[in-house]
């Protein structure tokens, strides 16, 4: 006899109830542990995506730094080269004022980056100047005329801040000797330092960058920004940005300098000509500029997963309920069912209030239903089996943690040795980029000094001599130049993405049909590029691609009467990958030197008649095989080359 109390009743419901609150609350808060590890990873993403800007941007000062240092040292030669030869001018040795006046002034026009350039005789007096004077000008207690004539030597004297011309400049001095090598007169030059924009606007820096150049004294001598700064010349930093010079060689540091503009500034100390004469670079950067997509897109991100959150806990309290809360409920009361049956209290017996046939929405649920009664009987049997398994786990764990400690140091090993490989890469990239350049700069610019001053003398055959020894010294450059772009290649990261290779292969045509018309107004060439082809790649790196294999193109179409260039892809694929392609109707090439396209430095055609380094195609290569790619290319003489070439399907 089973007898229902409703007491019994009111505890069931009472307790479905609880229990359905219960499943909602674990529901909700599965659904907030998983937004939990989502919102870390999109603050530890903006994070990482911050310290990727401060590193990019603390290279680009970097960058700039040496580049000044270069520039700072090129200054520094041409302008001793220039007072060498100003001093071996009789009209300059003899000190004949009038046609001393007038070379002087000729030679400033092509050498503007000086505020003026003189001669004093032995007295330090000076009637001789680039500039008109009115009067004579006394300099013989100036520091660069004392040390030119004791040393009788080149001499780079301290920076001058002239108030009233509100210029600041750096003084060179070079002596002029008789045969016995006593003093006879000194030439000088006055660098202008608002020649430092000149080199400052070669790279491009952020909006609201400063750059900065103190003296010793902590004076600024030279202050590049968007805003006038004339009026700061002079000035001690600390008074007109708020800080003062930091003590350690380099480094950076955050400061809120004029109009509450918090800068990370990096810099650096220098010395220009010898140890006492001193500067400190600063480069300055906006923080607001530096993160700014960092934090819009983190500001994005929150949006977009606040959005989410609240509509996942929308769904989950709909189809939770649906699904996951009254199945399971329907299911505990069951195994209730089950579990109390039959227990006797005293002469009475508890009865469940649920149906014997229980419907369930989904089939996992019911089959979970069917198979509760026979999982009490398996698993007693299976927890035996269970210890074994797990036993057997640990021991696999163990090995397995031992060879992972094994390939970890291999590893480790690997990383060390490739890390020194990089480094020695690097000292190599600079010294050929350093001890090169530097000569090549001075033969290019004794070169140009030669032409420039001894033209007459030299005559055509001359002047022709000249011009081809600068024309080869800039084509070394610009070999230099080549080999360190085809070195950077393969240490440089990629930034994959989807990138439209019509657009930008449309705009390098662009630049390269602009670049025609200047020297060949009436060249037309006909250009066809396939719409919206796209791949995933590094859109530095294919631009690179697109750019020296159309620019090939061009070139080797050149001499044919109507050029043609097409950019495509064919219907084909290789290995399920799109296969892209470049053609043109020009010169082309015999495919049984085919292998050498690829190589550095090889070349099917004459310098004389299509121009290049060969460094080009080697690029290309470089590129593909970064990407996970190929190319070849088919081609025959007098009849055009096609370079075909593949990317990584990811």
């Amino acid at each position: 006899m089973i007898i229902t109390h409703s007491n019994d009743k009111k505890s069931n419901k009472t307790a479905s109830t609880v229990r359905r609150w219960r499943l909602r609350t674990l529901l909700f808060v599965l659904i907030v542990i998983i937004f939990i590890p989502i919102s870390m990873l999109l603050i530890f993403q903006g994070y990482q995506d911050r310290e990727q800007s401060l590193t990019e941007i603390k290279n680009q000062a970097e960058q700039l730094t040496e580049f000044f240092i270069d520039e700072q040292e090129h200054i520094i030669e041409h302008s001793q080269h220039l007072l060498e030869i100003i001093a071996q001018i009789p009209a300059v040795r003899n000190y004949d004022i009038e046609e001393c006046n007038s070379f002087l002034k000729t030679i400033h026009k092509s050498h503007l980056q000086y505020s003026t350039i003189v001669a004093a005789n032995r007295e330090g007096i000076i009637n001789c100047c680039a500039i008109p004077l009115k009067k004579s000008i006394n300099v013989s207690d100036r520091n660069w005329f004392k040390r030119v004539r004791e040393t009788g030597k080149f001499v780079i004297d301290e920076f001058i801040i002239s108030r009233s011309a509100n210029k600041a400049s750096l003084p060179f001095a070079y002596p002029i000797l008789d045969d016995k090598g006593n003093f006879q007169m000194a030439v000088g030059a006055a660098f202008d330092l608002s020649y430092y924009n000149q080199i400052f606007k070669k790279i491009p820096l952020p909006p609201e960058s400063v750059v900065i150049i103190t003296d010793k004294e902590e004076n600024i001598l030279h202050l590049y920004s968007d805003s006038t700064t004339e009026q700061w010349l002079g000035q001690p930093l600390a008074k007109v940005r708020g800080f003062s010079v930091p003590s350690d060689t380099k480094g950076s540091f955050t400061v809120e300098d004029i109009g509450k503009n918090e800068r990370i500034y990096f810099f650096e100390h220098l010395s220009v000509g010898h140890p006492n004469n001193e500067i400190c670079l600063f480069v300055g950067f906006s923080k607001k500029i530096i993160f700014y997509k960092a934090d819009e897109l983190m500001s994005i991100n929150i949006f977009v997963l606040s959005i989410t959150g609240l509509l996942s806990l929308s769904l989950g309290w709909y189809f939770g309920e649906k699904y996951i809360v009254t199945p399971i409920n329907l299911l505990v009361q069951k195994i209730q069912k089950v579990s109390y049956q039959g227990k006797n209290l005293g002469d009475k017996e508890i009865n469940i209030s649920i149906s014997e046939n229980i419907s369930y929405p989904n089939q996992e649920l019911e089959l979970l239903s069917k198979n509760f009664d026979d999982l009490v009987d398996r698993l007693s049997q299976r927890e035996i089996k269970q210890n074994q398994a797990e036993e057997e786990i640990r021991t696999l764990n163990i090995e397995l943690e031992s060879r992972v400690k094994e390939r970890t140091a291999e590893l480790n090993e690997s990383n060390k040795i490739l890390e020194a490989i990089n480094k020695e890469l690097e000292s190599f990239s600079y010294s050929v980029s350093h001890d090169l350049r530097a000569p090549l700069r001075g033969i290019d610019g004794w070169s140009l000094a030669l032409l420039e001053d001894f033209e007459a003398l030299l005559g055509k055959e001359g002047r022709r001599y000249v011009e081809r020894i600068r024309a080869e010294t800039q084509r070394m450059a610009s070999l230099i130049d080549d080999l360190l772009k085809l070195s950077r290649l393969t240490r440089s990261e990629m930034n994959i993405n989807l990138v439209n290779l019509s657009e930008l292969a449309a705009q390098v045509a662009d630049t390269l049909n602009e670049s025609i018309r200047e020297t060949e107004p009436e060249c037309r060439v006909e250009l066809i590029i396939q719409p919206d082809m796209t791949a995933y790649a590094d859109v530095g790196m294919i631009d690179i691609v697109l750019t020296n294999l159309m620019s090939n193109a061009f070139k080797f179409t050149s001499k044919v009467g109507n050029p043609k260039i097409e950019f495509g892809k064919l219907e084909q694929k290789e290995n399920g990958r799109e296969i892209f392609f470049v053609k043109d109707n020009g010169a082309g090439f015999d495919m049984q030197y085919a292998f050498k396209l690829f190589g550095a430095f090889q070349r099917l055609h004459k310098a004389s008649e299509f121009p290049g380094t060969g460094i080009g195609l080697a690029t290309v290569q470089r590129v593909i095989h970064k990407h996970g790619g190929r190319v070849w290319a088919e081609g025959e003489v007098n009849n055009g080359a096609t370079f075909y070439f593949t990317l990584s399907s990811v």
